[in-house]
């Protein structure tokens, strides 16, 4: 969502505020009882790899997982034992050339919705976007994530109205 910089604006509107800090919280709960695996987030960011047959790419590596959601993942062995060695491994993978029980040791590890959500997302006074919705699936959310982000602008529009 941005704002049209070539258009006056009435009262100024600090974009990212008003998504992150009013609208947003109002769908924690929600998102934070939704656990997204790590199985889900290796196949959504390599996606594109596949579809495109990207030769060389090296997709959503054990590094990337950490630097993103480390602190906040759920099911993670600790550091040191054969079976983190073993996920670590696993992850810095290409997806599609895992196996079935790959992918089911990989859906052991998981974070919820609402913590991918908040690492991807932000905003300053022009413009914000909320990123990671694409994770949720149909069955985790009514609708999924289309029904979400329906449901984020239509929360948008209420705390604009209210300006």
């Amino acid at each position: 969502m941005s704002q049209n910089p070539f258009k006056k604006l009435k009262k100024k509107i600090h974009l990212g505020d008003l998504v992150m800090k009013k609208v947003m919280p109002k769908f924690k709960s929600k998102l934070k009882a939704i656990d997204i695996t790590l199985d889900t987030l290796k196949y959504n960011y390599e996606i594109d790899i596949v579809k495109k047959g990207i030769q060389g790419a090296v997709g959503f590596t054990f590094p990337d997982l950490m630097a993103l959601y480390g602190k906040q993942l759920k099911g993670l062995p600790k550091d040191g034992t054969n079976y983190r060695a073993l996920v670590t491994d696993i992850t810095n993978k290409p997806y599609k050339s895992l196996s079935y029980k790959q992918r089911q040791i990989m859906q052991k590890v998981s974070i919820n919705a609402w913590d991918v959500i908040m690492a991807g997302s932000g905003g300053h006074p022009a413009i914000t976007n909320i990123s990671g919705v694409n994770f949720i699936k149909k069955n985790q959310y009514s609708g999924g994530y289309v029904q979400l982000m329906r449901d984020i602008q239509y929360e948008v529009v209420k705390e604009m109205q209210k300006l």
